[in-house]
This record gives C-alpha cells, structure tokens and sequence, in this order.
C-alpha cells in the first residue's frame, strides 16, 4: 500500500513533539537550567556585595532581589538580603530572609552573626551578645565578627572582657585600623590612659586620613599627657577650619576635639596659637557653651582681659550654670580692681562648690584689697591648704599676711 505524504509529514511532527515534551521533563535537562541559573545567581549576588559595600544600598536590593528570582533557594542571596533590609531599616523583612536562609541550610557563624544584629537593632543587648559570642567563636578570624562581639561587650558594660579578647587580635590584625582604635577606647573606659594613647598611634599611622580617627586620637593622646602628639594630629583638621573663608562650608571638627587642641596649646605655653582656632570654632558653632567659655579663658591666658570677659558672658548667655565662665568673670573683676563684684562672683560658686580652689584664691584675693578682708582672706588661704597641703601659691599668700598680721 502506498503511503501518504502528508499522513507520514504529521506522523513525523507528531513523533517530534512527543519527544521533545518528554524532553523538558529530563532530570538531567532541569537539573542543567538549575546550574545555569545558580551560575548566573552567584556572579550577580557578587555585583549586589559590591554595591553593598560601596553603600550603594538600593541597587544592592535591587541585584540581590534578581539574584533571588534566578536561584530562590541561593542562601547567601538571602543573608545579603538580610543585611540590606537591616540597611534600609525594615526589621520584620530582615527577619524574614534570615527565617528563610536557617530554613535552608545548617545554622553556621554569618546566620549568627545576622541573629545578633538584628536583636541589636532592636535594643537587646544581652540577647545579641550570645549570638556575636558564637559567630566569633566560630570563626575567630573573622573581623567583622570580632568587632561586632567586643562592640557589643562594651555595650553591656564588660570592659575588662572586651580588653581580653580585643588585645591579643591586635597581632592578628596588626593592619587593621578599627581594632587598634577599639583596643583604644576599651583602654580609655578602663582609665588607662597611656595604653589607650599607644593603640590609637597605631591605628592614627594606618589611616592618617581619617578625621574622626585623628580626633580620637588627638583627644586619647591629651588624656595621656602627650601633647605634642595630640597637637600633631588635631591641627590639620584645625588648620582647615581656620583657612577656610568665613562664608564657606565648615570643615568637621568637634568641640571636643577643639577643646582638646587648645588645651595642648595652652599647656605647651602657646595660647596665641588656641585664640584663632577657638575664634573660628565658635563663628561656626556659636550655639557651644563650652567653646565661649574655653575662648573666655585662652584670652584670660593670652592677658586680653576684656575680651575673655566678653567671651564668658556668651556663654553664660548661652547656660548661666557655668562655674568656669564665672571665674572669668570673677578674674576680670579683679583685673579691673572692681573688688565687690570678684567677691560676689566668686562666694556664688563657693556657695555651690565649698571645694573649689580657683574660686577661694580669686575670693581671697579681692578680700584682701577690701578694707578689713585680710582676716577673712587668710580663712580662705587656710582651707585651699585642707584641700591641698602642698598649695605652694596659698602657703606663700598666707604667710604673707600672717607677717603682716604680726608687724602690725
């Protein structure tokens, strides 16, 4: 029998389809569309770090959210995803995604390590520490874990532990700037202030660039008494807060870091130096009392008198419970032989600080210019020395007058 062209062409197509939808159920075939899809996951979820790192943070979502459309089950995807869902600050997604990596796989250190972030984000200390505790101990070598784990220890007040595990890394991770500078600040809750200085010099000669390292460098140095250094690493920041033009954008500095640069200055005998500095800061900042007031007293220092007291009055403007404007103020008096008004300033901070050295000699000086004071002034003399037996100045005032006393 003949057969017909068109029935064996249909035949034919028909056979051709049937194979080809037993094709596409092929295990092998599926499990190939897996691995091309988990192929092209992996090189984006590497383009999504890459943003992320950069602080890139919603073209990082937007990366990650295509990475997860390629591979839904790609865990690494979701524990990226965690960390940009934290970045834009949506908790509840965040605990979602992680929900979804730990449903994927074992638990391991990075799943930890998201765990204590997130309880951190939401003010649970103690629960976060227990999982950075276990990220860290598992993979000791991990930066981020090590500083997630002594951040949180300080956090909960355990100083001493955080000194212990952050001391011996620093060898470990003798380049890395941020655990020199944690070493630093641990040391500096402790008190210990010269162990604080010799981190934060490490970490100042890493990342010398760095403004906020070179003011908490700059500040941990005064603390330990190195005042050339603290000056070597604040006056560049000064130096460009001083030259810009007063119109201009105000370069970062903070009155701490301000208050600590004068304060080297002073010390080192060179307040001319701290005037233009304080001077700017507070052009820039004329809200700050404690800048009107350290101002107040570099002018005192400087011997422009009148401008100190001008300072001082901005700041009390500013907070009138400022002792240290008031011993300006109180100074400027004496200065100017306006007795009356030294000795109210002065007995008003006595009034509130019996102990206050500064306050008693200023107060003691003044009575002794007033008629019939001296007796007074001596009393005055006498306490200072309760308080420091070695006060050489008021051993010298009061013997002063105690010779008089006797020759008259």
């Amino acid at each position: 029998m003949r057969r017909h062209p068109l029935r064996g062409l249909l035949l034919g197509v028909t056979l051709f389809v049937a194979g080809c939808a037993d094709l596409t159920h092929n295990p092998r075939v599926d499990q190939a569309h897996e691995r091309w899809g988990h192929m092209r996951a992996t090189v984006k979820l590497q383009l999504a770090e890459k943003s992320f790192e950069k602080g890139v943070i919603e073209e990082a979502f937007k990366q990650c959210s295509e990475v997860l459309r390629l591979d839904p089950e790609f865990v690494e995807g979701y524990l990226l995803s965690v960390r940009i869902h934290l970045e834009r600050g949506e908790i509840s997604k965040a605990k979602a995604a992680l929900a979804t990596a730990e449903g994927l796989a074992p638990l391991g250190p990075e799943m930890l390590y998201l765990r204590g972030l997130i309880d951190e984000r939401q003010g649970q200390l103690a629960e976060a520490l227990e999982y950075y505790r276990g990220a860290y101990e598992a993979r000791p070598d991990d930066l981020d874990y090590l500083l997630a784990y002594v951040e949180c220890l300080i956090a909960t007040d355990q100083h001493e532990q955080a000194l212990t595990v952050i001391t011996p890394k620093r060898m470990d991770f003798e380049q890395s700037p941020a655990v020199h500078t944690l070493a630093g600040q641990t040391s500096s809750l402790l008190g210990r202030y010269v162990e604080a200085a010799e981190c934060y010099r490490f970490a100042y000669h890493l990342a010398p660039d760095n403004p906020l390292l070179r003011e908490e460098a700059g500040i941990a140095f005064l603390a330990a008494g190195w005042d050339n250094e603290a000056i070597e690493a604040l006056m560049p920041l000064a130096h460009l807060q001083t030259t810009q033009p007063a119109d201009g954008p105000a370069t970062h500095i903070s009155t701490s870091a301000v208050q600590a640069l004068a304060t080297a200055l002073v010390r080192k005998g060179r307040p001319d130096r701290a005037e233009p500095i304080l001077e700017r800061a507070v052009r820039d900042q004329p809200d700050r009392p404690a800048l009107w007031v350290m101002l107040a007293e570099v002018h005192l220092r400087s011997g422009h008198v009148d401008r100190a007291a001008m300072a001082a009055r901005k700041g009390l403007d500013l907070d009138p419970d400022l002792p240290d404007a008031r011993l300006v103020l109180a100074y400027e008096a004496l200065q100017a032989d306006r007795c009356p008004e030294a000795v109210d300033l002065a007995q008003t901070m006595i009034d509130r600080n019996p102990d206050d050295v500064e306050a008693r000699a200023v107060l003691a000086r003044a009575l002794e210019r007033s008629p019939g004071g001296s007796a007074r002034a001596a009393e005055h003399y006498r306490h200072i020395l309760t308080l420091i037996p070695g006060h050489r100045w008021a051993r010298l005032q009061l013997d002063r007058l105690n010779q008089q006393a006797r020759a008259d």
